[in-house]
């Protein structure tokens, strides 16, 4: 669990839980309300408590999800899940002071807290004993200390890490290294922490001892809120900088601004590492947005203005950059996002191929090696309509650092990163960019089968290279049949007339003893018992192609299959078994000839017939 969430969980958590106790407890209720401004404080410290709890909860389960598979400690993965197991719990408490909250804040009467205290004892006591209060609370006590080490370990570690990666800036400028934050941090970094003990917060450094408020319902906390108010994204917070200066610095426009007003420049990049708090992603969307802006015209104060303009959150800023497109632009991002959302990591120039307004454009376009300009050209192309349609949710990966970096053929997409991800799943954002898509009208699988036959095309490589390309066609037909029920026939036409092009691709896919008996792609077909394309091409060819091809019926083996659907990634359901498939690419071929030999006889017959009538 990341330490800070660890804090706000278990702060919201102990926060319900213990304020529940205090109600139930009889005799102290009237303690809870010493006067008016504390009644008021702390009714507002727990309801947002309340608000705080699901997000908290969600986020969480994801956390300990990913920290589960990643290997982390089994005492720091148990804490987290007894935590998460405790903070279900008080949101059951929390649904119902949450209720009571709403008809307290709602009543008009002068006594309000009155009607808080009461209203809050009636509903719980009606719904939770105070056996459960109580057992919830001791389950609390001795989660709290696990979670201590938890976070304790990870801050040191981090804390390190800061201090080697920048040794002559250990503190903030401004910072006294006398101050209670900086002797917090110091007896962090220095002690001893071994994530198996468990301990209470006094026992980490005598240094804290005067940084602990005794008696405080967060006691065990204090510390650790005081480092996180100091401590939050402190090495984000360097990169963040650094990457903000340097981005600024290297833009050769914004260098020009700088000298006619360095002041103002200066104030610029301050206040972008201000407004991104912390948040790598938000500086680096920031700073393209507003470098991609520059003009020979431009004004410093242009530059704030715009900067000004964007919405500190991450999801506010994403829902800004989409709304800012037309229609036409936001029907093409949509594509585009529906597009990496199927297929990790594309190549750049793969996803050129595939963003088409047509389905099947490569289809028409003659196969042969592009030039390394060509390809250059399309790669640019490419990158230039992720910017301005995606910018912030997509991003080249090759030139992560510099927005001017020029794109090669291992270029691939990606997204920015996960939260994007995650925000363009939403379930609100994505019924837009399915409506936006057509739905059903635009059928990415046929995009990307468009993109590999495009590389397969154009794209010089080995034998090796080409194979490659080659069986991931073989795989989007295998897809596009799946879903459409309709086997793809022209475009494994085309994919058969490349393979002509680039030669030995054939000697890469099948197996070794039967290298030269497979010419055509008919008869690779026949070989792998792909019995859908003989179907429905074994009636156009010539009846000496089909016969020809029928020779190698049955001659594939079972491993040797097995072997080549290995490179396939394709639909469950869609394979079928070995022995059936053969079976029925057999019953295939033996219908069609025999129709051809019936239809031969007829044609005889009528000749025959025909000649007769002449004579």
């Amino acid at each position: 669990m990341e330490p800070l969430n660890a804090v706000s969980l278990a702060s919201a958590v102990i926060q319900l839980v213990e304020y529940s106790a205090k109600v139930l407890r009889k005799g102290k209720v009237g303690g809870i309300h010493i006067s008016a401004a504390n009644t008021l404080g702390e009714a507002t410290l727990l309801d947002d408590a309340i608000a705080n709890l699901s997000d908290l909860l969600q986020q969480l389960g994801k956390t300990q999800h990913v920290l589960h598979n990643n290997n982390s400690p089994l005492v720091q993965y148990t804490a987290d899940a007894q935590l998460i197991a405790a903070a279900k719990d008080g949101a059951g408490v929390a649904k119902i002071l949450q209720a009571t909250l709403d008809q307290a804040k709602r009543n008009n009467d002068v006594d309000e807290q009155t009607v808080l205290i009461q209203g809050l004892r009636s509903v719980l006591n009606l719904y939770y004993s105070q056996k459960t209060i109580s057992a919830l609370l001791d389950r609390l006590s001795s989660i709290r200390k696990q979670v201590d080490i938890s976070l304790l370990t990870s801050l040191r570690q981090n804390i390190s890490q800061c201090s080697q990666d920048h040794p002559e800036k250990i503190w903030f400028p401004g910072d006294e290294a006398s101050d209670s934050h900086a002797l917090l941090l110091d007896g962090i970094k220095h002690h001893d922490w071994k994530p198996t003990k468990t301990a209470d917060v006094s026992a980490f450094s005598d240094s804290l001892k005067d940084f602990v408020v005794n008696g405080d319902v967060e006691s065990r906390f204090v510390s650790f809120i005081l480092a996180r108010l100091y401590f939050t994204g402190l090495s984000d917070r360097y990169k963040v900088i650094s990457y903000i200066t340097a981005s600024f610095e290297g833009d050769e426009l914004y260098a020009k601004l700088s000298k006619l007003n360095p002041g103002s420049a200066t104030n610029v990049v301050n206040d972008v590492a201000k407004k991104a708090a912390g948040i790598f992603l938000w500086a680096y969307i920031a700073v393209h947005l507003l470098l991609s802006g520059l003009s020979t015209t431009t004004r410093i104060y242009n530059v704030t203005a715009r900067l000004d303009a964007l919405p500190s959150g991450l999801e506010q800023l994403f829902t800004k950059l989409l709304g800012s497109l037309n229609t036409v632009e936001l029907k093409h991002a949509c594509q585009l996002l529906r597009l990496v959302s199927m297929k990790t990591r594309p190549s750049l120039l793969e996803l050129w191929f595939a963003d088409c307004e047509n389905d099947d454009p490569a289809l028409r376009n003659v196969a042969r090696p592009l030039t390394e300009n060509e390809i250059v050209e399309r790669l640019k192309t490419m990158k230039s309509q992720l910017n301005s349609r995606c910018r912030g949710l997509l991003e080249v990966e090759s030139s992560h650092n510099r927005s001017s970096a020029v794109p090669s053929k291992a270029s691939h997409v990606t997204w920015t990163h996960r939260i994007a991800k995650d925000f363009v799943r939403s379930q609100r954002v994505w019924n837009i960019v399915l409506d936006n898509t057509g739905h059903d009208a635009f059928d990415p699988q046929w995009h990307w089968a468009n993109g590999q036959l495009g590389l397969f095309k154009t794209l010089a490589g080995t034998t090796r290279t080409k194979a490659f390309h080659f069986t991931h066609c073989i795989e989007y037909a295998i897809r596009v049949e799946h879903r459409l029920k309709i086997c793809p026939v022209k475009f494994l036409d085309e994919v058969g007339r490349t393979t002509a092009t680039y030669p030995n691709v054939f000697d890469d896919v099948v197996p070794r003893k039967l290298r030269t008996s497979v010419n055509s792609f008919l008869e690779f077909a026949v070989l792998f018992n792909f019995a859908s394309y003989v179907r429905t091409k074994g009636v156009t060819v010539p009846r000496e192609d089909l016969l020809h091809a029928s020779r190698l019926l049955g001659l594939l083996d079972a491993k040797q299959w097995e072997g080549f659907a290995k490179r396939l990634d394709t639909p469950a359901d869609s394979n079928v078994g070995f022995e059936e498939r053969k079976r029925e690419t057999k019953r295939v071929v033996d219908l069609l000839l025999d129709r051809r030999d019936s239809e031969s006889g007829w044609q005889r017959a009528k000749k025959r017939l025909s000649g007769q009538r002449k004579t």
